[in-house]
């Protein structure tokens, strides 16, 4: 059995010692296409593991960003509450305050403010 052109392969061997020996071998022309075959189908497979595995990685970005980007908002809205907070705290503060010194106001009576407010006018 003889092998032509198109059923001889030439492999690159790596020997034992590290040198590197191309061995010719004869195939069939049915064994070529058939490794072809297996050659193509196994860089088609790597080819869709690497587009799964680049979506994956894009997808978790996504996720990553969407849980960060919560977790800034619920600060955000932790801050803002904390600063409604403390300004209603300040406004009742001051209403206290406003609300002590109208009471002391009211124990004085009428005719004397009519005339501080005269005396303050002058």
């Amino acid at each position: 059995m003889s092998c032509g052109p198109a059923g001889a392969i030439a492999l690159l061997i790596e020997t034992l010692n590290g040198e590197m020996q191309i061995q010719v071998t004869c195939m069939l022309e049915g064994e070529v296409h058939l490794r072809r075959m297996q050659l193509i189908s196994r860089i088609v497979k790597k080819i869709n593991r690497r587009r799964i595995a680049k979506a994956i990685k894009i997808q978790s970005k996504k996720v990553i960003a969407k849980n960060e980007l919560e977790i800034s908002q619920d600060n955000v809205i932790i801050g803002g509450y904390h600063r409604i907070n403390n300004y209603y705290d300040d406004y009742h503060e001051v209403s206290s305050k406003l609300m002590k010194r109208n009471l002391d106001n009211v124990n004085v009576n009428s005719s004397k403010k009519a005339r501080a407010m005269k005396d303050s006018q002058k």
